[in-house]
């Protein structure tokens, strides 16, 4: 489930623009930037997604639909248009708001997990159905409704259920079984580990990695660390500390942590700041 580095620690890079961690000569082949080991490329900006989401949106509608839409607002029935504009909705899409009294919070299921951020949606889709007829208080409107619609418990919706399943790329992996199965709105995911998995995937690299940098009882224990990252739990109040001197391979084995985990689901706090605050 895992890359392979360069045998060469001193000329491992990686790029946060386009993930590649395999940069021999530290530039990156998508922007060609120098990166240097372990940073990003100096300039770099994330990949645009507004357009993929737009075509994503227009797949689900029908020219039908948005000038029935368009006439119901033309005779004034802008309660039926946004009714109509919310049955779309709940029809093609998998939304959540918390019951709150203090915050309106809207989670929307996209590619097996979900993200905070169903109100953009909603707007994006109110003005691709109605185009220069959108107006704000119109997707307000509908997000009022859909809001009201869909209304969860926070404790049932962040419950973890099943510690062992958790989503990789190209579905749900489930530990116990070692199985992949399909991503499954029914079950509430927030974070994804970016690597598709492959069952016949070797990965002799990072073996010969781990045995050069610990000693060969030690290669297990390592394993069994990575395994622990995949367990949404703490099944186990221990903490694992990387200890020796400099130029051992400890920076190049938290980054191949990072890379496994993904960076969006690692953070860096030091031991400071967990002593002095609580919530670290």
């Amino acid at each position: 489930m895992v890359a392979d580095l360069n045998d060469d620690p001193t000329e491992f890079c990686v790029c946060r623009y386009c993930e590649s961690y395999d940069l021999k000569a530290g530039v990156c082949n998508i922007t060609q930037n120098r990166v240097g080991a372990g940073y990003s490329c100096p300039d770099w900006k994330p990949e645009p997604t507004w357009h993929k989401d737009r075509e994503v949106i227009k797949s689900k509608l029908t020219k039908d639909f948005c000038q029935n839409v368009l006439q119901l607002l033309a005779l004034r029935q802008r309660g039926t248009a946004t009714e109509e504009i919310v049955k779309h909705i709940l029809t093609t899409e998998h939304i959540y708001t918390l019951r709150s009294d203090e915050k309106v919070e809207m989670w929307i299921y996209k590619d097996g997990i979900y993200l905070p951020a169903a109100q953009t949606y909603i707007k994006a889709v109110c003005r691709e159905v109605v185009g220069s007829a959108y107006t704000p208080q119109l997707s307000n409107d509908i997000i009022a409704k859909i809001c009201t619609d869909t209304y969860i418990e926070p404790d049932f919706f962040f419950t973890v259920r099943n510690p062992l399943r958790f989503c990789v790329a190209n579905g749900i992996f489930d530990l116990k079984t070692c199985a992949l199965e399909s991503f499954n709105p029914g079950e509430f995911h927030f974070t994804k580990i970016p690597i598709n998995y492959a069952p016949e995937a070797k990965c002799d690299r990072i073996l010969k990695f781990m045995n050069e940098v610990v000693s060969q009882e030690d290669v297990g224990v390592l394993q069994e660390v990575f395994g622990h990252f995949l367990v949404r739990d703490y099944i186990q109040a221990k903490a694992v500390m990387c200890h020796g001197s400099g130029r051992n391979g400890k920076s190049r084995l938290l980054e191949l942590m990072k890379r496994f985990l993904g960076l969006d689901n690692c953070s860096n706090i030091t031991l400071q700041q967990i002593e002095e605050d609580n919530f670290a």
